[in-house]
């Protein structure tokens, strides 16, 4: 049997994110961290937006219901 050495990370993600990353071109890992900030960003819009959206709505209904 082998022995493990030192320097290397016992943690199997870690390990195989440090393997990904040394194989990837640095563009690619850019491109693709900030694909995943750009998701994130237009769900938070989104999110805003329906949240808006149904205030808007309720509002509506409150101003209908008490003039009409």
């Amino acid at each position: 049997m082998m022995p493990v050495s030192e320097d290397r990370d016992s943690e199997p993600a870690e390990q195989a994110g440090r393997f990904l990353k040394q194989d990837m071109p640095k563009h690619k890992q850019e491109s693709r961290f900030g694909k995943n900030e750009r998701i994130t960003k237009a769900l938070k819009i989104a999110g805003a937006d329906t949240k808006a959206a149904k205030e808007k709505e309720i509002l509506d209904a409150l101003y209908y219901y008490r003039y009409t």
